[in-house]
């Protein structure tokens, strides 16, 4: 998963080295998906903690959570790192 991860990153980024506008979806007011998938790797797990926790008292099919929580967990952790964690000054340093 990470090697894939890695490697469409790397086809994005030639492209955009290319004066190729990849992908609309992909671009961000604030940057790129790609700038942010860092950041993302490294807060993802405490922000689906709390979503599964939230979602505990459901009784819900399996699956149905799973869904709920993953989108969940992509839109707040890629929300939280654009808006948050890449305009901390010590932060913006590391990621």
């Amino acid at each position: 998963m990470i090697l894939l991860a890695g490697l469409v990153g790397r086809r994005f980024q030639r492209r955009q080295r290319a004066g190729i506008r990849c992908c609309g979806a992909l671009h961000q007011q604030d940057g790129d998906i790609i700038d942010n998938a860092f950041s993302v790797y490294v807060f993802h797990p405490p922000i689906v903690i709390l979503a599964a926790r939230i979602l505990r008292g459901c009784t819900w099919l399996p699956i149905l959570e799973f869904i709920i929580l993953t989108g969940m967990g992509v839109a707040v952790t890629f929300a939280l790192s654009a808006a948050v964690f890449r305009r901390t000054p010590i932060l913006r340093n590391i990621l």
